[in-house]
């Protein structure tokens, strides 16, 4: 498995070039006035233009424009081999004269500024369809208006922004005939599976980074053990977009891995990379700590970003895009589209996503390129919601939290136990130079398992405070099954003299780790030797229990 950026999907393959697949029939849409105001040159109306790539001749009313829920039929006419039509407005006929390129409907459909879908049928069966968003003009001066979007290469079937341009014509664009930005670009890009998403029993709605022949498609995959797909429908009139009818229902709690065979291809003939993918029933009942927050980097380098970091901690299976972010004043949603968050799983969100991604050479690790609340570099919270907004888990965090020997800028604080509550100064730990003071994506470097005793225990007797991450601070254990427990500890050399108090009257739950990074009242770190650690259980203002532990303090950078 490898670690995935914004998907769970697993084994990556060699592209693999096959004969190119040719839509049928064989007539793209090729151009998209959208919104023509301010004028630039054209006059004041939106279009669409298509083109025939084949050599057949297409009889023009045997097509229809689709633009958002409903369906334009084309006038009669023909449309001959390698010939531009531009469909638009009967109104703009006397503004449009030349009739051999032009398609006027009585009725033309408002084409959103900002994007939409614009699709085109024949007989019933859609040949193209044009995803856009703003994005596309690739220019913010030409995307506020006047401008055309224009296809690159009218041969390249992928539907894909890098095959879309605005305009370079000085009237705007060019209605009914070649684009100004006509070119040769080849697709050479991998399709990929952007989501797979159980939608009920025996639907799964299928995402594809490009448009590509649906038959084709389920012809060449192979499904989990009995499974088979039974029908395939696009959605909103999407070529990229598909429900998927399965033969079985689909069971709680079970992954499915669909498998792409060599010939399943985009239409340009190359192969799916990676050829496998898992999906999963979610479940939408997320309850706390069921999803935990891991390691936070609050205080980044100079150029970079901060990241917060989850861990899955349950057997079920979740939608990121259900989560949310917050510090208490602003909110911000983890992921805009589903993504499949498996258990016992690291999710990384950050601006920066892909730097981090580069970083980590772990497996089964998800990074999502998003906004985050501010994170202030003193101190700050961040809490995980659900849709309902409901508390998953919170740290209120404190840049004292870090070690004392440990720099914070560029350092991460990472969860030391998953057992321990996540507002606990405790529970967390700076993450150690050996791994690069941060681990996104990773088993933290400070994770341990904590072996907990009834009473009182020491983790380790022998503490070598030096910044190894290996035994650089002292953790004591405390376990109770009573409620209403406080605890002191203090700190003394081996000679009596007072060192430092590290927990005073602290309330305790069942399970409690308190740390000591090995400083004194001053902050430095204390000289090696023997120390004494003197425990008191308080109760009802009484002392119950007195514990006098020793441990040995080895190798400090001092």
């Amino acid at each position: 498995m490898k670690k995935i950026f914004v998907l769970v999907a697993f084994l990556c393959t060699t592209i693999i070039m096959y004969a190119q697949h040719k839509p049928f029939p064989h007539v793209v849409i090729t151009e998209i006035m959208a919104d023509p105001t301010p004028l630039v040159g054209l006059p004041d109306f939106e279009y669409v233009e298509i083109y025939n790539v084949s050599n057949d001749t297409i009889e023009c009313s045997d097509l229809q424009l689709i633009a958002g829920t409903k369906n334009y039929t084309l006038p009669k006419g023909n449309l001959y081999p390698q010939e531009y039509l531009c469909i638009i407005s009967n109104k703009a006929q006397m503004f449009f004269p030349d009739s051999l390129h032009f398609a006027y409907l009585k009725t033309f459909p408002a084409i959103t500024n900002s994007g939409q879908t614009v699709g085109i049928l024949y007989n019933d069966t859609l040949i193209s369809s044009v995803t856009f968003t703003e994005d596309w003009y690739h220019d913010d001066f030409k995307q506020d208006g006047g401008w055309s979007l224009e296809k690159i290469d009218v041969e390249n079937f992928s539907e894909t922004p890098d095959n879309w341009n605005a305009s370079k014509n000085r009237m705007g664009g060019t209605p009914g005939f070649m684009n100004s930005v006509a070119q040769e670009n080849d697709d050479f890009t991998a399709p990929t599976i952007a989501s797979i998403q159980i939608v009920s029993d025996s639907v799964l709605q299928v995402v594809f980074s490009e448009n590509i022949d649906i038959e084709q498609f389920i012809q060449n995959c192979d499904i989990y053990d009995t499974l088979a797909f039974r029908d395939a429908t696009e959605i909103d009139n999407s070529m990229s977009k598909y429900e998927l009818l399965l033969n079985i229902r689909l069971e709680e709690k079970q992954s499915y891995t669909l498998s792409l065979r060599e010939n399943c291809t985009d239409l340009a003939g190359n192969q799916f990379e990676p050829n496998q993918y898992v999906f999963a029933k979610t479940d939408s009942l997320l309850f706390r700590n069921s999803v935990v927050i891991n390691e936070i980097l609050f205080n980044p380098l100079s150029g970079e970003s901060s990241f917060v970091e989850l861990y899955n901690n349950s057997d079920s299976y979740f939608d990121l895009s259900q989560m949310y972010f917050s510090n208490g004043s602003t909110f911000t949603r983890i992921a805009e589209n589903f993504a499949l968050f498996p258990p016992q799983t690291y999710v990384v969100v950050s601006p920066d996503a892909d730097l981090y991604y580069e970083k980590c050479n772990c497996e089964n690790a998800i990074f999502l390129k998003a906004k985050l609340p501010t994170l202030p570099n003193e101190e700050g919270t961040i809490m995980l919601l659900n849709r309902w907004e409901e508390v998953i888990d919170s740290v209120t965090y404190n840049e004292n939290w870090h070690s004392a020997n440990v720099e914070p800028d560029g350092t991460s604080i990472e969860r030391v136990s998953f057992i321990l509550p996540s507002f606990e100064a405790s529970a967390w730990a700076s993450a150690t130079a050996s791994v690069g003071f941060s681990t996104p994506g990773c088993q933290n470097s400070q994770a341990r398992e904590l072996f907990f005793q009834k009473g009182i225990s020491l983790e380790s007797e022998v503490v070598t405070p030096n910044g190894d991450g290996e035994n650089d601070e002292l953790c004591v254990l405390i376990e109770n099954e009573e409620y209403g427990l406080y605890c002191n500890i203090r700190i003394f050399s081996i000679s009596g003299h007072f060192v430092k108090q590290i927990a005073d009257t602290e309330l305790m739950g069942g399970k409690n780790l308190i740390r000591w990074d090995c400083t004194n009242t001053q902050g430095q770190i204390v000289p090696k030797g023997i120390y004494l650690v003197h425990i008191e259980i308080v109760k009802d203002g009484k002392i119950t229990k007195r514990n006098k532990l020793t441990i040995s303090i080895l190798k400090t950078n001092s």
